[in-house]
């Protein structure tokens, strides 16, 4: 990271970083109860 860092300071490469977390507004998971053995549709 120190090396790419440096390069993009010295103006080799443009570094961008990217989120991987994955956080949203809206999850992905369901929300909700049903019964013991049964599954939500």
């Amino acid at each position: 990271m120190k090396d790419l860092q440096s390069w993009e300071d010295a103006g080799e490469i443009e570094l961008y970083y990217f989120d991987e977390s994955g956080f949203s507004q809206r999850s992905n998971l369901p929300y909700g109860w049903s019964p013991v053995g049964s599954r939500r549709k």
